[in-house]
């Protein structure tokens, strides 16, 4: 398994090597100018219909679509769902010429989530990044994980920044310039970063980043976060829990960690039994208590390592695991192989519960 991991890698660095080549210059173009060039114009994409999955061009299993051309930052607002807004495919575009932003990671990565910001906000006034409750993020290099999180990271504090100052001033308590020892709660986004082998493309150039976000209309501030960790054999499970603030929604993370040193032995041939079992286990406990409050799972992706045999083996009994034990309750599943996950995880299930 040790020598395995290592070739897995070996290949993961050709995989990526040729898209080594200029993506870490940011480039010429300033995303925040690109951004607020056209204050008034809604986001590219803003008006554009609910699309149906007949239409939906062939997936390709390690890369989000073959062909992006049907889609142009669509944006689907599913009112059966309650209050909550679905912008899928966020790419670092510029608008009007719809051109791909030519820089690095970081700044495709602000123009990306800007791009969701102002989407999020044209669909439903008021909303922001802050509001968003569930994130899918896809980078097409491992050493792009890390840039791609402090932006995230930065922009959600910026938009808690932006609601704090708007309720001071909504209460005529104006922040003072310069005042320190204010602390910003950014209460918790359930949000998963892989790594795949290329994403949507503008001409001859493939995006470094595309985010897929859900947001919800609510308090922030009101919202409530569950962790939990529970150790198996060579590695733990880790789940996170994030509800919403009218308590209509929620997110659930469930990730398969592998902490086995690389001087440890394979696994047994009942490994991925076990693990898939002790996956259920925690799934279904994880689930009983969002049931309790009235939440139940309508959808989730299980993100896997495509070349790890116990990633694939579980995720290939998960969807039958999963009827066996929640029945009519169980959430439609889509597998989706990627080619790496961080944080040492082999695999990562992302759930969306709705009351």
């Amino acid at each position: 398994q040790n020598n395995n991991d290592n070739d897995d890698n070996n290949n993961n660095n050709n995989i990526n090597s040729s898209s080594d080549e200029d993506e870490d210059s940011e480039g010429d173009q300033d995303p925040k100018h690109i951004l607020s060039g056209h204050p008034t114009q809604a986001p590219s994409g803003a008006s554009i219909p609910s699309r149906s999955p007949a239409n939906d061009p062939p997936r390709h299993p390690l890369g989000e679509t073959r062909d992006r051309s049907w889609r142009g930052n669509e944006v689907t607002d599913d009112a059966g769902v309650g209050e909550s807004v679905f912008c899928a495919g966020q790419i670092a575009l510029v608008p009007c010429t719809m051109e791909l932003l030519r820089a690095g990671p970081g700044a495709q990565a602000r123009a990306a989530f800007g791009h969701t910001g102002k989407v999020l906000e044209a669909v439903r006034g008021g909303l922001t990044l802050g509001h968003v409750l569930q994130a899918h993020c896809y980078v097409t290099r491992r050493r792009d994980v890390r840039a791609v999180r402090a932006v995230w990271e930065e922009l959600l504090h910026a938009a808690a920044a932006a609601k704090q100052e708007a309720r001071e001033e909504e209460r005529g308590e104006r922040m003072r310039e310069g005042r320190k020892g204010v602390v910003l709660v950014v209460r918790a986004v359930v949000v998963v970063v892989v790594v795949v082998v290329f994403l949507g493309t503008s001409g001859l150039q493939r995006a470094a980043v595309e985010l897929h976000a859900a947001a919800v209309v609510d308090d922030p501030a009101a919202r409530t976060s569950r962790r939990q960790t529970a150790e198996v054999a060579g590695g733990r499970i880790e789940s996170r829990a994030s509800v919403s603030g009218d308590k209509q929604h929620a997110a659930l993370s469930l990730s398969l960690v592998q902490t086995r040193p690389r001087s440890a032995p394979r696994p047994g041939p009942g490994a991925a039994g076990d693990l898939l079992e002790a996956l259920g286990a925690a799934l279904g406990d994880a689930l009983g208590k969002m049931a309790a409050d009235g939440l139940v799972p309508l959808c989730a992706r299980l993100f896997y390592t495509h070349d790890h045999a116990l990633a694939n083996q579980i995720a290939a009994g998960l969807g039958e695991c999963l009827r066996r034990s929640l029945d009519r309750s169980s959430p439609a599943l889509a597998l989706v192989p990627v080619l790496d996950l961080p944080d040492s995880q082999i695999l990562h299930l992302s759930c969306w519960l709705s009351a």
